[in-house]
């Protein structure tokens, strides 16, 4: 028996753990090993409120970038990622990337999509949850992070357009 698909997915991103391509701004103070680890911890972090999503009847997607060919898949040691499937990122720039895998899942049939990333320790199951409930009602909500980008966008149909142009990495993201 196939389980039937939730009407919601949440698709966290992330770097392949490649040394000296993640955390790249952090060194110095921080070796690339000490980048790499930091990275990790920043996934792992990330991945634990969402480890049992699919009980909220939403599916858990993890979206890496790059070929895994080279890298290790996001805590390829634990057991967290267990309830994600994993896909690689498609596209040559970060708003190609998130489009694409918004407007795959809409075109797998899901309703609604929310998109993260490992950057926000205080990113919780809660949030994910309330833009989830507000998409019924909205096309878009976002999750304004205090450094002028975003912690959460979460989409009700395919407004992948506000995802290009943006000078991604800067305090005008949200912009």
């Amino acid at each position: 028996m196939t389980r039937k698909r939730s009407s919601a997915a949440l698709i966290i991103f992330t770097k392949s753990e490649i040394q000296g391509t993640v955390k790249t701004r952090m060194a110095p103070p921080l070796s690339k090993p000490e980048c790499l680890q930091l990275h990790r911890a920043l996934v792992e972090y990330t991945l634990e409120p969402f480890s049992a999503i699919e009980a909220k009847g939403i599916d858990g997607y993890l979206c890496v970038s790059k070929s895994l060919i080279g890298g290790s898949f996001p805590t390829s040691s634990g057991s967290r990622a267990a309830g994600f499937k994993s896909e690689t990122q498609q596209g040559p720039d970060l708003g190609s990337r998130l489009a694409n895998a918004l407007n795959q899942k809409l075109d797998a049939g899901y309703r609604y999509v929310v998109l993260v990333g490992t950057d926000c320790p205080g990113l919780g199951q809660g949030h994910v949850l309330q833009g989830i409930s507000l998409l019924p009602e909205y096309d878009l909500v976002v999750g304004p992070a205090t450094d002028g980008g975003f912690y959460l966008a979460g989409f009700s149909g395919p407004w992948d357009s506000i995802l290009h142009g943006i000078n991604w990495g800067t305090n005008r993201v949200l912009e």
